[in-house]
Formats: C-alpha cells, structure tokens, sequence
C-alpha cells in the first residue's frame, strides 16, 4: 500500500494537504518529491510501521521518552492544537513523560505545523534555547 501510495502525487498531495490543515501552501512538484524521498531510503517502511506502534508517544516509544527525561537539558512539546493524528492528551503526556513545561499548542495548526505555521514554531524554539541558556548557567 505504501508504495503504491508513493507513486502517486496525487495520493501525497491529498494526504499532505488532509494533515497540513488549510495554512499550507499547496505541494508544487518539488514538494511532493520533498516528501516522497524519505519513504523510499532503505528500512523506511518498517520505521513508518514501528513509529506508528508506538506507545510512548508520537513517534517515541516509551523508553526512549524515558531517556529524555533523564538528560540535563530543558526540553519543550510543540504541537499543532488541531492535530487529529493523536489523542487529544498526547502533547501532556509526552511533556510529562520528558519533563518539560506544558506544551505548546499553536491555534489552527494540524500535524505538520511546522509547515503550516513556522513562525510560531521558531518562537517555541526561541524560547527553549532562552531556557537552555538559564539551565546552563544554573549548573544543569
């Protein structure tokens, strides 16, 4: 099914536009191959298939959440507040499987809100690396 999906532009662009939400610019050419190429490398589709069983969170599963609790690093959850490809409570329960603050919902954004929404996801990132900057000099 995956490959078959790939081969069709159709298929990308129907399925970018149903997870980007409205914000995002329509896929031209390039950008369906900028989203075709990472499903076609070697072991892609067993590590779309063990991402999507994952029970930790989305795309991490719980021990690998749990390691990111433990490192002395400020972390954040970023996620688009209208990103029907996770339980509702997903963004809480990643953050408190890592430590970090309450997460970040962007208003109107869906799954890919980086794509959707780059500014307010810059500014999360912005201010991460505020706290990063305080958790240095605080010792952590």
């Amino acid at each position: 099914m995956l490959r078959l999906v790939l081969r069709s532009d159709w298929a990308i662009r129907t399925i970018y536009a149903s997870e980007c939400g409205p914000s995002c610019p329509r896929l031209d050419t390039a950008g369906v191959e900028r989203f075709r190429r990472p499903y076609q490398v070697a072991g892609a589709e067993q590590g779309l298939w063990d991402m999507l069983d994952s029970v930790g969170g989305p795309g991490l599963p719980a021990s690998r959440l749990a390691g990111l609790r433990q490192l002395c690093l400020p972390k954040a959850v970023t996620f688009g507040a209208e990103d029907s490809m996770f339980a509702a409570d997903a963004p809480e329960s990643v953050a408190a499987a890592i430590g970090a603050p309450a997460p970040t919902r962007i208003p109107g954004a869906h799954h890919l809100s980086l794509e959707s929404h780059p500014t307010q996801v810059a500014a999360s990132v912005r201010a991460l690396v505020a706290r990063a900057g305080v958790a240095t000099a605080a010792g952590c």
